[in-house]
């Protein structure tokens, strides 16, 4: 067996002189001056203030999913495994804590019980951000949470819980300003508890009904209420009613919504003075019935079919005098070319600074988009356009590129006031187009594509034979 052999230097010395060495080389100072190298890795010498944010950021986003269960492979429980100071610093932050889906689907122990009651505790007095679901063996975990009622800031709920949170005194949660329903058929046969209790909420700006109608929704009036989306069907005339009931409302999305089969001309036209965000999804249905009914003066993006009627966002944009900035246009209905005309010469469109176009893209609409470069800009169709999405192009290589092309960088002449920053483009073919004939050829297109992605846009693309 090969003998041990002692560091050359730290020979030298006794065991407490060695021991001493040891200890002075790692605490020596580093820098310039006597050119040691720290020791210690850069993390550590971050200040505990940027460290938590850096923890911070290890939170799922909400668009990802906000709610997590408490796992040790994730932040913030993660985080305390790594080392004391880590476990310190997130300890120490609340916010880390306050952000839970309290949920078992398995049968409920004691120590799940534990777990939930430290995580509440760590959280501390900060706002809860909670995705509630009961089980028929969760109750004594949705007792901690009904415990801490007066720090729900966001919640999701199931029937159960919303039962349970109507028969809670008024003012029990001060702090709720989001309130969405989970998927539960309990809603379906039995709601009528929910809207009273949730209209009685002080603070109650954002409401997510899911698939949930509220039965009696518009019995009530909510003042606070800016954000609302509804996934359940709804007709025009419904539509209509509940928003009358919100006169403060920023955001409207309605999901499914249908046409209504009786005459609601008698119903007067509504302003709201306050919508900025209207979202409109539904198969084959008429937006225009809506639109008909609505003066939208701070209407700043628009998401809808299109209307049976073109004549439909005329007389909105009469009305309304909006400056319109994001534009998606949908193919739930079929879109001739010579609307999608029409409604880029609407005054309310002169500010779109995003158009993301689902139906089909002929060269004379491709064209009419096309920045000149020795025209008045004043007459350009779209001046202040930064992101362009063309879902089904139908055009002929050349068409599009040219038309990404000229709003990207015109290589003379007068300049959009703002230049093109963000595309995608797919290609698509006419219901006319026979499905076995042979796609035409892009090559143009996709090599002025890769061109201008080497100069600096941001262009995606979808075409046959080549997809990016």
């Amino acid at each position: 067996m090969p003998r041990r052999t002692s560091h050359p230097t730290l020979s030298l010395f006794s065991r407490p002189t060695r021991i001493q060495a040891v200890r002075t080389a790692h605490e020596r100072p580093f820098g310039p001056a006597n050119g040691a190298i720290s020791r210690r890795p850069p993390i550590y010498r971050l200040p505990p203030e940027i460290l938590g944010q850096i923890f911070i950021a290890c939170l799922p986003a909400e668009n990802d999913g906000m709610y997590m269960n408490p796992d040790i492979y994730q932040a913030p429980m993660l985080l305390c495994q790594v080392c004391g100071h880590w476990r310190d610093i997130a300890l120490s932050l609340p916010i880390l804590w306050s952000t839970l889906k309290g949920s078992i689907s398995r049968r409920t122990k004691s120590s799940h019980v534990d777990l939930f009651r430290l995580w509440l505790e760590r959280a501390r007095g900060h706002p809860l951000t909670l995705n509630l679901w009961s089980t028929s063996e969760s109750d004594r975990v949705i007792d901690l949470f009904f415990a801490r009622v007066h720090q729900w800031r966001r919640v999701t709920l199931d029937s159960q819980i919303a039962d349970r949170l109507s028969k809670l005194p008024p003012g029990s949660a001060p702090l709720l300003e989001h309130v969405g329903l989970g998927r539960d058929p309990e809603f379906l046969r039995s709601n009528h508890k929910v809207a009273p209790a949730l209209a009685l909420l002080p603070r109650l700006r954002h409401l997510n009904l899911g698939d949930v109608v509220l039965s009696n929704f518009t019995h009530f009036t909510w003042p606070s209420l800016t954000h609302l989306t509804i996934g359940a069907p709804l007709d025009a005339h419904d539509c209509i009613l509940t928003l009358y009931c919100c006169p403060r409302v920023e955001h409207v999305e309605f999901a499914r919504y249908t046409y209504s089969r009786n005459d609601i001309s008698h119903l007067p036209i509504l302003t709201l003075r306050r919508l900025h965000t209207l979202i409109i999804h539904g198969q084959q249905e008429d937006p225009g019935q809506l639109l008909d009914h609505l003066t939208l003066p701070s209407l700043l993006s628009l998401d809808i079919p299109n209307p049976w009627d073109r004549t439909s966002l005329h007389y909105l944009d009469t009305r309304s005098r909006c400056q319109i900035q994001e534009l998606t246009l949908r193919e739930d209905n079929f879109t001739p070319e010579e609307d999608i005309l029409y409604y880029l010469t609407l005054p309310c469109f002169h500010s779109l600074r995003s158009l993301d176009l689902w139906p089909l893209l002929s060269n004379t609409v491709a064209t009419h988009l096309t920045w000149r470069p020795n025209q008045d800009p004043r007459t350009q169709c779209l001046p202040r356009l930064t992101a362009l999405a063309l879902r089904r192009c139908n055009t002929t290589d050349g068409v599009v590129s040219g038309l990404l092309a000229s709003r990207f960088r015109p290589s003379h002449g007068s300049r959009p006031s703002r230049s093109l920053k963000w595309a995608r483009v797919q290609y698509g073919r006419s219901p006319r187009h026979p499905p076995d004939a042979r796609w035409s050829s892009y090559d143009y297109d996709v090599s002025v594509f890769r061109t201008l992605e080497a100069q600096g846009l941001q262009v995606s693309w979808d075409v046959p034979g080549s997809r990016r």
